[in-house]
């Protein structure tokens, strides 16, 4: 499986419907009108993941369709924006 994401992702595990920092991150992305797509991802997908980001923690966020972080690092990619 290869993983592809384009534009600006908060990658959710389904197994964790209440992530906190997932909402977070949503929240912080809305508050700055900026355009984004969750993805509820399944273990198998969630595991090709890992593969690419080498992390395991939640949300898994992507800009640009690269890969950022979680949450501190969009709070810091979101600052170095403006």
């Amino acid at each position: 499986m290869e993983i592809k994401l384009t534009g600006n992702v908060v990658v959710r595990h389904e197994k964790v419907p209440d992530c906190e920092w997932c909402d977070k991150s949503k929240q912080l992305l809305d508050e700055n009108n900026i355009p984004y797509t969750t993805i509820i991802s399944d273990k198998k997908f969630f595991g090709e993941l890992f593969r690419v980001t080498n992390s395991g923690k939640l949300p898994q966020i992507f800009m640009g369709g690269k890969y950022i972080g979680q949450y501190f690092e969009l709070e810091k990619y979101i600052n170095e924006q403006t």
